[in-house]
């Protein structure tokens, strides 16, 4: 899945993170540091963090697909069930990647 990072980040429901041999992981230009209309994919990484699909070698690696599902999981959580938008979706998994933490409802 390739385009801009909110729009990968808002649609992670739809890839299936279950392969442990080799994880779905976001990768986008800029990395953690990456804005939310960066370009972006999510595809295969092995265990070094090599990119395993095609694409363009610039771009860094923001967190895995399953991390990003449970930090937009925690985020609703912590929220009462609220159903996060696609900026809050972003805000929770950048926050994660930079700081190995969930947002917390403060920051929010």
């Amino acid at each position: 899945m390739r385009g801009m990072l909110l729009d990968l980040i808002n649609r992670l429901d739809e890839v299936d993170d279950s392969d442990r041999f080799a994880p779905l992981e976001i990768y986008a230009k800029g990395g953690p540091k990456a804005d939310s209309d960066a370009v972006a994919v999510v595809c295969h990484g092995d265990e070094e963090g090599t990119l395993l699909c095609p694409e363009d070698p610039t771009l860094g690696y923001v967190l895995s697909a399953e991390l990003a599902k449970e930090a937009i999981e925690v985020w609703s959580k912590w929220r009462g069930g609220k159903s996060p938008e696609p900026q809050e979706k972003y805000a929770a998994v950048l926050y994660y990647s930079r700081h190995d933490a969930y947002l917390p409802v403060e920051d929010a």
